[in-house]
């Protein structure tokens, strides 16, 4: 954890404030002029990335410095009672954490842009109720 005095509550509550920023941002940049899609895919990708790193935390793992979706969601499965397959959208995001740092590896249009946000937005829909039942159900560390 980053500060030993920061409960896991407090830590998992910082991941999952910057990951919907990752996703505010995706949000805001799909009204630019051009459309800044690789962009937009690399920050659903992220907030994604960092809404399973929350749920480890609150769970009392510490979040590795990886960045598969994934090899996270297998990490985060143990945790999880009622599983949902969410494995289509983490397929789709997962591969937004690289290759959108190297032009033109990517044919992606705006549809793609609006295909990652609606992804991130069900992976949250899914991964955040989690991480606040977490909360409710752990003692802080």
């Amino acid at each position: 954890m980053a500060d030993n005095e920061m409960t896991c509550s407090e830590y998992a509550a910082e991941w999952l404030s910057v990951a919907d920023m990752d996703l505010q941002s995706a949000e805001f940049l799909l009204q630019m002029r051009p459309i800044p899609i690789e962009i937009i895919c690399y920050h659903c990708q992220q907030a994604a990335e960092k809404m399973f790193k929350a749920y480890l935390v609150i769970n009392g793992a510490d979040p590795p410095k990886i960045h598969g979706l994934d090899t996270l969601y297998r990490l985060c499965e143990p945790f999880i009672q009622n599983k949902k397959d969410i494995w289509d959208e983490i397929d789709d995001l997962n591969q937004y954490s690289i290759i959108p740092r190297y032009p033109h590896e990517l044919e992606i249009s705006e549809q793609t842009a609006k295909n990652a946000i609606a992804n991130t937005k069900t992976i949250a829909a899914y991964i955040k109720p989690l991480c606040n039942q977490g909360t409710d159900n752990k003692d802080d560390r």
